[in-house]
């Protein structure tokens, strides 16, 4: 699956790291951190089917959404 991230507001002008939180899958899920790189405002994962995945970016502009 690919996330135009950039939509958020995260840069397209340089690499970001989001960090998952939490992923489901249909028995269960996990609380495991891991990290995850959007290369030009764009970020690729794979999902697992009937799951959802938790992202965090912690903004690097807070103002850019007043």
């Amino acid at each position: 699956m690919e996330i135009e991230t950039w939509k958020t507001g995260i840069s397209r002008l340089k690499d970001s790291t989001l960090t998952r939180l939490m992923l489901s899958w249909n028995s269960g899920y996990t609380t495991e951190t891991a990290e995850y790189v959007a290369h030009g405002g764009n970020l690729r994962v794979t999902v697992p089917g009937y799951g959802a995945m938790i992202l965090y970016h912690k903004c690097d502009n807070p103002g850019f959404l007043d």
